[in-house]
Parts: C-alpha cells; sequence; structure tokens
C-alpha cells in the first residue's frame, strides 16, 4: 500500500514538475509577437467593425479638401498679382517715365509659388495614404498576413536552421504589410486630431479667412489697375505750325496751358500710384504672415505625422526581440 501510494506520490510529482517548467502564455510569444498580434488583431476588428474604415477615409478626404482649397486659393492669389504686376503708368513730361506699382508684390508672389508647391505636395501624399489603404485594405491580404504570421510563429520555433530563417523571413514580410496597413489606417486619425485640437483649427480658420480676404482684395485691385492702366496724363503734345505773331502767340499760351494740365495730371497720378503701393504693401504683408501659418499646419499635418507614424510603426514592428 505504502509503495503503491509512494509511486502514485511520485508520479503527481513529476506531472507537477512538468507542468511547472511549461512556459505561460504570454512568455511563449517574444514581444514582438506580442505586438504583431496585438495589432493584427486590432485591426481584424476595425476592418470588420466598417465604420472605422469608412470614418478614416472620410477624414483623409476632408484633408484633402482642405489642400486643395488652399491651392485654389494660392492660385487665384497668383493670377491677381500677375495682372497687377504686368500694368505699368506712364507719363510723359519733358521727359518719359514709367511706374509699376506691381513690383512691391514680389516677395509675396514668390512665397505664394512656394505656397501653391506644398499645398500640391500635400495633396499628393494625402492621395499616396488614401491609395496604400485601398489597396491593403481587402479581406484576402489581411487573412493571408495573418497566415504568414502564424506560420512565422511555428517556423521560428524549429531547431533546423533552414527553417528558423524562413519563419524569421515571414515575421519580417507580416511586419512589413502589417506597418503599411497600420500606417493607412491610423495616420488619418492622428491628422484629425492634431487638426480637430482648438489651437491649431483656430489658426487654420483665421488663415484662410485672412487669405480669401487678401484674394479678394488683390482681384479688386487688379481690376481697378487694368481698367485704367497705361494712362498716360502727360503725353507729348503735338506739334503746330504757326504763322504771324499773333498766331505763335495764341499757341505758345495753349502749350504752356496744355503743360499745366499735364502737372496736375501727373501729380494726380502720382498720387494714385503711391495709394495703390501702400494698399497693396499692406496686404502683401498680411498675405505672407498667413501663408507661413498655412503652410506650418500642412506641414505638420500631411509629412510630420505621417513620417512619425513610419517611424514608430518601424521601432515596434522591426524590433529584434
Amino acid at each position: 500500500m505504502n509503495s503503491r501510494q509512494r509511486q502514485a506520490g511520485g508520479g503527481n510529482g513529476e506531472a507537477a514538475s512538468a507542468r511547472s517548467s511549461l512556459p505561460p502564455l504570454g512568455n511563449r510569444l517574444t514581444l514582438r509577437e506580442q505586438i504583431i498580434a496585438l495589432l493584427l488583431l486590432s485591426i481584424l476588428i476595425l476592418y470588420y467593425s466598417g465604420d472605422y474604415t469608412q470614418i478614416s477615409f472620410q477624414y483623409l478626404e476632408q484633408t484633402s479638401q482642405r489642400s486643395l482649397a488652399m491651392f485654389a486659393i494660392a492660385r487665384g492669389l497668383n493670377a491677381a498679382i500677375s495682372v497687377i504686376q504686368s500694368v505699368e503708368f506712364g507719363f510723359t513730361l519733358g521727359v518719359s517715365a514709367m511706374l509699376s506699382p506691381g513690383e512691391v508684390l514680389d516677395p509675396l508672389n514668390d512665397l505664394i509659388e512656394r505656397f501653391s508647391l506644398v499645398m500640391l505636395v500635400a495633396s499628393v501624399a494625402l492621395w499616396i495614404i488614401r491609395l496604400c489603404g485601398g489597396i491593403l485594405l481587402n479581406s484576402g491580404l489581411l487573412w493571408g498576413v495573418v497566415s504568414l504570421f502564424a506560420a512565422s510563429i511555428v517556423l521560428t520555433r524549429s531547431q533546423y536552421s533552414l527553417i528558423n530563417s524562413l519563419g524569421r523571413l515571414f515575421q519580417w514580410a507580416s511586419s512589413v504589410f502589417l506597418g503599411l496597413l497600420a500606417f493607412a489606417l491610423f495616420t488619418p486619425l492622428l491628422v484629425e486630431l492634431v487638426h480637430e485640437n482648438r489651437y491649431v483649427a483656430t489658426n487654420y480658420e483665421a488663415s484662410s479667412s485672412g487669405l480669401r480676404q487678401a484674394q479678394a482684395k488683390l482681384e479688386v485691385m487688379s481690376r481697378e489697375i487694368d481698367s485704367s492702366g497705361g494712362t498716360t496724363p502727360g503725353d507729348a503734345l503735338a506739334e503746330e505750325e504757326c504763322s504771324g505773331w499773333a498766331a505763335c502767340l495764341d499757341a505758345f499760351g495753349e502749350r504752356l496751358s496744355g503743360m499745366s494740365d499735364n502737372v496736375a495730371g501727373v501729380a494726380a497720378l502720382g498720387n494714385r500710384v503711391q495709394a495703390l503701393v501702400e494698399e497693396a504693401r499692406r496686404t502683401a504683408t498680411e498675405a505672407s504672415r498667413q501663408v507661413v501659418i498655412q503652410i506650418a499646419i500642412f506641414i505638420l499635418e500631411t509629412l510630420l505625422i505621417p513620417i512619425a507614424g513610419l517611424w514608430l510603426c518601424w521601432r515596434l514592428l522591426m524590433r529584434r526581440k
């Protein structure tokens, strides 16, 4: 009886020691594998819930529309500035001279061209993210990544080096696909969260309104200048022949009267050009400030945040252990 009890006790002890020697479920996966598994499970849940993918694409559409709207404003500003710069005021008072009030807008025109380039790059970057999401977010590819990751877990635990290397290759491939999926899904949410921040949203709305007002002012100014541009209040008086002292004295008096009218016209033109230059300078200063704000916002939303998202995915999914 005692021997049977000792044998039974020994069997129970061996079973207990065998169970204690097995690693817990959490420790059977490396930290990298745990991160991949959790992220893959989250993406599957979000994909089959249906709402999040639609919301993600909606956020991308909103951001893309904002960048295209700013691109249109930039092109409108550039067109108005080009009209203003193409008009010259000429006058003749002994000597001929030309005035170009649009030259004061040269710095703003250069900044607007760079601004339109930034908006174009932002639109292209957003469409790249959208294309990545549209290509990668399908059930076949998702379950293919799941199968690839499951196979990598089994193969990396093999004692054979060739099979182990194949498992690491599968794990690397699943990490790359998963990183691109996470980038396409979560980047629009991060961009929208940043844009909905009160400080960012307030500055965006204020700068957008300021640029629209600047565009309206420049368009009005361009129409006014274009309608009266090229006037020459001091055109040379036509030479007329005179015969006799009386006729020559009358002609000389008319020329003096015409010259006084020309002087008054040139003075009026100078005052008008000065007023236009001052108005253009004020508009250019305010528009430049608003353009800088818009460039900062769109660089943050369409370049820095996506780059940070890619870097974070790389750090999480490409760790060695």
